[in-house]
């Protein structure tokens, strides 16, 4: 599943959704006015680190909750 980018000023910010719509919901309400810019994995530790803000959905946790639980 991919995560999905977005850019606001030098700030980047990779959110874990369920979906695109889901991503952009939540940096609409978290991050209000940063753009989309792609989606993709994140870059591995071991390649370099990465300066992007990782966040991650409700309806995502939820997923990675019941999957944990089961």
């Amino acid at each position: 599943m991919p995560w999905y980018w977005y850019k606001q000023g030098g700030w980047e910010i990779a959110v874990d959704a369920v979906s695109k719509a889901d991503a952009a919901q939540h940096i609409k309400i978290n991050a209000p006015g940063a753009e989309y810019i792609g989606d993709g994995e994140p870059t591995p530790m071991y390649s370099g680190w990465s300066t992007a803000t990782a966040m991650t959905t409700a309806r995502r946790q939820e997923e990675i909750s019941a999957k944990a639980n089961r």
